[in-house]
């Protein structure tokens, strides 16, 4: 990654790709909208941003291009 830009995007959501994940890897209700979020993403092959270190550990399977807020400091620090 060499920059981002901020755009705005319609948000379109695989419900049977979000159960597949849900059901393989153990998920709290309140994980739910980040993985929303990440099935956006997903969907627009862009990078989900995220604060939550565990998230992306959890869901790297699912989809790589996550990256914490740590992780984006120290790419353009």
């Amino acid at each position: 990654m060499q920059s981002f830009d901020i755009t705005y995007i319609k948000g379109r959501i695989d419900i049977d790709d979000l159960l597949l994940i849900v059901q393989n890897v153990p998920t709290r209700k309140k994980t739910l909208v980040n993985l929303l979020h990440l099935q956006i993403a997903k969907t627009y092959n862009v990078w989900f941003l995220t604060g939550e270190e565990n998230l992306k550990e959890k869901y790297r399977d699912c989809y790589d291009k996550i990256l914490t807020y740590e992780e984006l400091r120290h790419r353009f620090s």
